[in-house]
């Protein structure tokens, strides 16, 4: 027997109202813990593994309608700072940049990528920055991430729990790691210094290379 359009709409008024209700309100963790266990695939990145937490259909629907509602707000909190958070022609502008200063022969570069970055952040530091930085979205990312989450992964059986940053696969945790990281890459950019070209954990300065020496 099919569903008819009357249930379907019952269906969206009930994801769209326990959206809205994390999004507004304080809930207990014991009451949606169980909504935030993540199916845990670990990635061969030889070498080294990435862990990715597949979540419950539900979740991701949440998270997604979340994240169209309120990715602007990140993208002009990130701007050119951060590409990650999806600024339009951002990434083409860094590329602009790039091209145009290394025409000087006394350009370099120095690339950095930090190390585990997406699981060593501490969450506590990064729910604050979500607060000040992104608030329409603060209530919801609190509701989700105040907790560990579990992360079950087949063959394995103990349970491994997300306790820092956020879970990669989680349609939000590239806007909520973007923000995450303004407050530094506000306190390590120096007008007079290199400029600064950051997509994630990838990090690239330039300038002139006595500067970058030093």
């Amino acid at each position: 027997m099919g569903v008819g359009t009357h249930h379907f709409a019952r269906l969206q008024d009930a994801v769209a109202g326990l959206t809205r209700h994390l999004a507004y309100s304080l809930v207990e963790w014991n009451s949606v813990q169980a909504l935030l266990v993540n199916r845990l695939t670990a990635l061969d990145k030889c070498p080294g593994i990435r862990p990715i937490g597949v979540g419950e259909t539900l979740r991701r629907i949440m998270d997604k309608t979340v994240c169209v509602l309120t990715r602007d707000d990140a993208e002009s909190v990130c701007g050119v700072s951060q590409l990650c958070a999806g600024l339009q022609s951002g990434i083409e502008g860094a590329i602009a940049t790039a091209r145009d200063m290394f025409s000087d022969d006394d350009t370099g570069m120095l690339v950095m990528d930090a190390k585990n970055a997406f699981n060593s952040i501490n969450r506590l530091s990064l729910l604050w920055n979500v607060c000040v930085l992104w608030p329409r979205t603060s209530r919801y990312i609190f509701n989700t991430y105040r907790g560990w989450s579990s992360l079950i992964l087949k063959g394995c059986n103990e349970t491994i729990y997300s306790r820092e940053v956020v879970i990669q696969g989680d349609p939000l945790s590239m806007f909520v790691y973007a923000i995450g990281t303004i407050p530094l890459i506000q306190k390590l950019t120096n007008t007079s210094g290199p400029t600064q070209l950051w997509y994630a954990d990838d990090s690239s300065a330039l300038g002139n290379l006595s500067v970058l020496r030093s």
